[in-house]
């Protein structure tokens, strides 16, 4: 089992490697301003209708995680329903911690740092569930939930999960590369919707074996 992890991770870590420099990620890297929240026009629209005009609070790193999360898996919500995000509490701790640990392993192929990444990441989007539901939504968790799960339950889960899924796994790989490179840069310009929707993207390739 451990064997199998390994192949697949340094088939990973390769491509990833390849990739990323291919992207000259550094010369995408800007200064994150934190007016435009993001590049992304619907997301705009959304803070700037919702948000700025309504005199409400600033929306929280983790609330824009969760907003790009939820626009990258394809959850349609409401106006109504995005604002309830601002009141979520939530830290992105973790989720930094996880994906600086997964973007190591994998430019060094450090099979535990990747796997402790993609632990930590799993525990993050565990509580995403837990977010929707106080949101009035219902839409996808349990197949959020049930892929956190296999997140979170170290490399024989991982495995196990990317056997189940190899060939989905293996025909979306130029667009699962693309969206780590996007997560990546998310996190250094400190743009957690950029972030969340690139992941947000990941898990909904991975849900489709499982919807």
């Amino acid at each position: 089992m451990k064997y199998i992890l390994l192949i697949v991770f340094i088939v990973l870590s390769l491509n990833f490697k390849s990739a990323y420099s291919n992207n000259n990620i550094d010369n995408e890297i800007e200064e994150f301003n934190f007016n435009d929240f993001s590049n992304d026009l619907e997301y705009n629209k959304l803070i700037q209708e919702n948000i700025i005009e309504n005199g409400l609070p600033s929306l929280t790193d983790y609330s824009q995680f969760l907003l790009g999360f939820i626009e990258g898996i394809g959850i349609n919500i409401t106006n109504e329903e995005s604002l309830c995000f601002k009141n979520e509490n939530g830290s992105v701790a973790d989720l930094k911690d996880g994906v600086l640990a997964l973007q190591k392993g994998l430019s060094t192929i450090d099979i535990p740092k990747m796997s402790s990444g993609i632990v930590k990441i799993g525990g993050v989007i565990l509580q995403i569930p837990t977010n929707l539901k106080e949101c009035g939504i219902s839409d996808k968790i349990v197949q959020i939930t049930y892929i956190a799960a296999s997140f979170i339950s170290g490399p024989s889960g991982i495995v196990t999960f990317i056997l189940r899924d190899a060939f989905n796994i293996f025909v979306n790989s130029g667009g699962v590369l693309h969206n780590l490179t996007e997560i990546f840069v998310g996190l250094q310009n400190a743009d957690f919707f950029k972030l969340g929707k690139n992941l947000g993207q990941i898990v909904d390739i991975l849900m489709i074996k499982h919807t």
